[in-house]
Order: structure tokens, then sequence, then C-alpha cells
């Protein structure tokens, strides 16, 4: 139903037609749910135009968390290069997305650069160039 709502809703609609609702997250574990639920968004229809901007931003914040756990897991491969350079030691870290999962439905901030993807060997002397 709350799929459904976020579906009706321009912003969501791509979002929330690509979530598969077979997955089922951790978030949803009903053997620990005491005192309260997590906050989610409504099945109601909102006018977000109404909202403030901070409004606005919570609501999408709420609306993309939810749809999260719908989404399958990221999956990225992880580079950690050591080099050793006159008496230096210089560390080099990378990442490679290879499955988006649901980091497809997180608000990206900037721009998202592909990675450069170099194949090193270790143990390998190259030339410092500068």
């Amino acid at each position: 139903m709350i799929i459904r709502s976020l579906d009706q809703q321009g912003q969501y609609g791509e979002l929330a037609k690509n979530s598969d609702t077979t997955i089922k997250s951790k978030c949803w574990n009903d053997n620990k749910i005491s005192a309260h639920h997590a906050i989610i968004p409504t099945s109601v229809n909102i006018n977000i135009g109404v909202m403030s901007d901070e409004e606005r931003l919570l609501y999408d914040l709420i609306c993309r968390r939810y749809l999260m756990q719908f989404y399958p897991a990221q999956e990225s491969d992880q580079t950690h290069i050591v080099f050793d350079a006159n008496n230096s030691t210089f560390v080099a870290n990378g990442r490679v997305n290879r499955i988006k999962g649901w980091k497809i439905v997180e608000k990206q901030q900037g721009t998202d650069n592909d990675k450069i993807e170099v194949e090193i060997a270790e143990n390998v002397k190259v030339e410092i160039v500068k």
C-alpha cells in the first residue's frame, strides 16, 4: 500500500516501480518490536508543495530509506595499494561499484564519477615521475 502510494507521487514513481517487495529486510523483525514502530511514509496522498524546505527534505529522506529495503545489496570491488618510495609510504584506496543495488535509491550529492580501473600486481616496481 505504501509502495503504491509512493508510485503515484511523481518523484518516487520510478523507484517504487522498480522496488522488489519480495526482498525481506531485517528492518521488519516482528520478534524485536516492543514500544515503537519505525518512521515510514504514509499511504495518504501528500502534497509536498505545501511543505517547508526542511519538511520536504525530511520526507524525502524517510521515503528513500523506506524504499532502499526493497532493493538488492550494493556490491563493489575495493582496492588497497601501499607504495614505498624514497623512505616514504603512500596509500591509495579505490572502490568500483559492480552492483548499485540500494544505492540507486540514495539521493546523490554532486557527481558520481566513474572510477578508472588499473590492474597492478603485488611487488611490481613503478617509476616515480613527480
